[in-house]
């Protein structure tokens, strides 16, 4: 891109020292002073054949002069010098300054990642540098595939000629004559954007250890913490949910994470993984966990973390609660259970009456298990009385 900055830089330097060297064309508008000949002095523009007149005297009056003199294809100076040649027919010494105020121009369009699209003008003798150096082009530019359209026209032309076109692909990066053609008016110059080369990402392979639902080592693109912990089947009820180690492979560093803060994304725990890391899930004290157990729809162990409060009910909330065949009126909560199972204190309870407030609703903490038995079927009265039925019955029946 900086050698192409530089190209055009050297294009606008170039143009600017030759100047003074670029030719008259028809359409010109030069500045003609004659030094104390007002009557002669002033703007001119070059007519269709090339030429600029002069008169002196008025165009109705008796005796008068007029006379052209050619400009076309001269440079300022060499006009300078036809002109005072021209004008010493005329005027003795004349003194002619003669300025080229404004060269004709050529309108042509432009589209494509460029910075200005659409219709620009650019001089007669304009080329394709011109036109992308007045449009300005964008990075993602491919200057290899420009593709001019242009008109053709028979000559001479018919009445009702039906408009033919012809496409030039171009190479502006090439250093040949043909790389930098010139320019007609009306020509449609289409560039398009370099193809984006998609990378594929490297596959990661990352080893998820400790109490996790599979352990295993994944493969993985451009993945997280959290992206690996849900290939590896989420945390065990058992994992200590604030201490998951990431240990980075390419310099040692050993990472602490809370996984509540992974799990919501984070940033700042979780992280992106790179090949051969490893991510090591710890286990929980027993003694944090509180137990659900017996006639329940989410039997196991559960977290209670530090500082958290729950009470027999949410918990049982939050946890889906006794299933339909628990005998929910003997409920038995065991106090410290995990820290001291000898010494634990038993609290049997009615979880109806508690929900009606007849009981309390007691605070858990973390080593408490909560057990809920089976329902326990009685006969029917046809049951019991089947045996004494049984006793009258002849025998052999």
């Amino acid at each position: 891109m900086k050698a192409l900055i530089l190209i055009f830089g050297l294009m606008i330097l170039c143009k600017s020292v030759s100047a003074d060297e670029q030719k008259i064309v028809e359409g010109c508008v030069v500045s003609i002073l004659v030094s104390e000949e007002a009557e002669i002095s002033g703007e001119r523009e070059i007519d269709s054949t090339g030429l600029v007149h002069f008169r002196i005297g008025e165009a109705d009056a008796k005796y008068h002069t007029e006379w052209s003199v050619k400009l076309a294809g001269k440079t300022p100076k060499e006009a300078q010098e036809a002109l005072t040649s021209s004008l010493k027919l005329y005027y003795k010494n004349p003194d002619v300054t003669l300025k080229v105020l404004k060269y004709p121009k050529k309108s042509v369009e432009i589209f494509g990642p460029v910075k200005l699209d659409g219709v620009i003008r650019i001089s007669l003798d304009g080329r394709l540098s011109d036109a992308i150096a007045i449009a300005g082009i964008q990075q993602d530019a491919d200057l290899t595939r420009i593709t001019i359209v242009r008109k053709i026209k028979s000559n001479p032309p018919k009445l009702k000629e039906t408009a033919k076109t012809e496409r030039l692909l171009i190479d502006f990066m090439a250093s040949d004559a043909e790389s930098d053609p010139l320019l007609f008016a009306g020509d449609r110059i289409y560039l398009v954007s370099k193809p984006v080369i998609k990378v594929a990402p490297p596959i990661a392979i990352i080893r998820v250890m400790g109490e996790v639902g599979r352990e295993g080592a994944y493969p993985m693109k451009n993945g997280t913490v959290r992206d690996a912990l849900l290939l590896a089947g989420g945390l065990k009820l058992t994992a200590n949910r604030e201490k998951i180690l990431l240990i980075r492979a390419k310099d040692t560093k050993y990472l602490p994470l809370d996984a509540d803060k992974v799990m919501d994304g984070d940033p700042v725990h979780n992280l992106p993984v790179d090949d051969r890391d490893i991510i090591n899930v710890e286990k929980a004290d027993q003694s944090q966990f509180v137990s659900l157990e017996g006639e329940v729809r989410s039997p196991g162990r559960f977290l209670l973390k530090e500082g958290e409060k729950l009470n027999l009910l949410a918990l049982l909330e939050k946890t889906g609660g006794p299933t339909k065949n628990a005998e929910i009126k003997k409920g038995v909560l065991r106090k410290n259970y995990f820290r001291d199972p000898i010494n634990s204190r038993l609290i049997p309870f009615n979880l109806d009456n508690v929900r009606k407030g007849k009981e309390p609703n007691w605070e858990i903490e973390s080593g408490d298990q909560i057990l809920f038995g089976p329902k326990i079927k009685r006969p029917s009265l046809f049951q019991r009385l089947l045996p004494i039925l049984m006793n009258f019955l002849p025998f052999g029946i």
